[in-house]
């Protein structure tokens, strides 16, 4: 059997409110929806953001899955628009490759594999300094 949600117990069988813990919870919502961020809410109740965003995105919370309900639905939904306004994810940007390296002839620089590699390596930074794509 899978652990319960923060604000609920095990009582003879089925799962019920845990009434100190599901006062947390629909103060978290509250907060939340008065304009608290989560590391604030967090904070306040000693919690990790982490725990206050799972708490936050939890149907379990508005009654769904046989567990007993601690906040409305209408709450449950206004918390759900809230927190898809404000997690709009930028795409990371990759860097791009440089493609512009040095083209002409290599001539030899040393018999020393190793120093010939770096003389060559030091040519294509060089070219990525050149270009600006450091």
């Amino acid at each position: 059997m899978s652990k319960l949600k923060y604000g609920y117990q095990w009582q003879i069988g089925s799962i019920v409110i845990n009434p100190d813990q599901a006062d947390v919870v629909k103060q978290i919502f509250t907060g939340f929806l008065a304009g608290q961020n989560r590391n604030q809410l967090a904070s306040q109740f000693n919690l990790t953001h982490t725990t206050v965003l799972r708490i936050l995105t939890s149907n379990k919370y508005a009654g769904a899955e046989d567990y007993p309900q601690i906040i409305s639905v209408a709450d449950f939904k206004q918390v759900q628009e809230k927190l898809k306004q404000q997690i709009v994810r930028k795409p990371k940007q990759q860097p791009t490759p440089p493609t512009k390296f040095y083209r002409g002839i290599i001539k030899k620089y040393s018999d020393d594999a190793f120093k010939q590699a770096e003389h060559i390596y030091q040519l294509i930074y060089s070219e990525v300094e050149v270009y600006g794509k450091s």
